[in-house]
C-alpha cells in the first residue's frame, strides 16, 4: 500500500496541468524562431536599402521576399514595425490582398499605418488574428 501510495505522489509530481504542453513550448519556441529571423530581415532591408530611390528597389529584395513567403506568420510582426522605415505596407498589402487604408492614404505613412492597426485590431476581435 506504501508502494502504491508512493507511484500516486510521483505521478500527481509529474502531472502538473498548469505546466505548458510540449506543443504549446514548440509553438512558442518556433514563433521566437520566426521574429528573430524577422527582425534580423527588417535589419537587412534596412541597412540595404536606407537610400533606395524607389519601392522596387524594396520589394525586390531577397529579405523582403523572404519576409513574404513567411505569408500571414508575418502579419502581426509588420504591424509592429509600420512606423519603422520600410515597405511595409506594401508587405501587408501582397500577403493580405487586402488594403484597409484605400487609395487616398497613398503617400500617407502615418494614415496607412492607422488603417493597418485598426485592421489587426478588427481581425483580433473577429477571433481572425495569425
Amino acid at each position: 500500500l506504501a508502494a502504491s501510495a508512493d507511484l500516486v505522489q510521483i505521478k500527481h509530481i509529474h502531472d502538473d496541468s498548469n505546466a505548458p504542453s510540449s506543443a504549446a513550448r514548440s509553438a512558442s519556441r518556433s514563433k521566437q524562431i520566426l521574429r528573430g529571423e524577422f527582425l534580423s530581415l527588417v535589419e537587412q532591408l534596412q541597412r540595404d536599402c536606407a537610400f533606395a530611390s524607389s519601392t522596387s528597389e524594396w520589394v525586390e529584395h531577397p529579405a523582403f521576399r523572404r519576409i513574404l513567403e513567411m505569408g500571414s506568420a508575418a502579419i502581426p510582426l509588420l504591424i509592429e514595425v509600420l512606423d519603422e522605415p520600410g515597405e511595409w505596407v506594401v508587405a501587408l498589402m501582397r500577403i493580405t490582398g487586402e488594403d484597409p487604408a484605400g487609395q487616398d492614404a497613398w503617400g500617407h505613412r502615418s494614415r496607412m499605418a492607422k488603417a493597418w492597426r485598426r485592421w489587426a485590431e478588427q481581425r483580433r476581435r473577429d477571433g481572425l488574428a495569425s
